[in-house]
């Protein structure tokens, strides 16, 4: 069995962007909070929303819905992702709204 030694650094790509998480503090607590409000109030909006799916018979969480595409979209959680990006957050959650899938 062969060890791989992994580098301490970590990496993601953005659209257009390469960014070091080392070099970004997860979301301090104030903008977390913030933003688990407003994916409340997201979730409340989309409430009834969200098209049928085979693998949800009883309805679609539409809150996890809001939660998790956040997470696709960004790579991380909503409270680990960086306070520079805070605003592309609000800006996702809105399309998110106006778009529901």
């Amino acid at each position: 069995m062969k060890l791989i030694k992994l580098k301490k650094t970590s990496t993601f790509f953005w659209p257009k962007t390469l960014y070091n998480l080392n070099n970004f503090h997860k979301m301090n607590r104030e903008n977390a909070s913030k933003l688990w409000k407003i994916i409340q109030q997201a979730g409340d909006h989309l409430q009834g929303q969200l098209p049928e799916h085979p693998n949800h018979p009883s309805g679609r969480n539409p809150y996890a819905h809001v939660a998790i595409c956040i997470k696709n979209k960004f790579a991380l959680s909503y409270k680990d992702i960086p306070d520079e990006q805070f605003d592309n957050v609000l800006k996702y959650i809105e399309f998110l709204k106006q778009n529901p899938s």
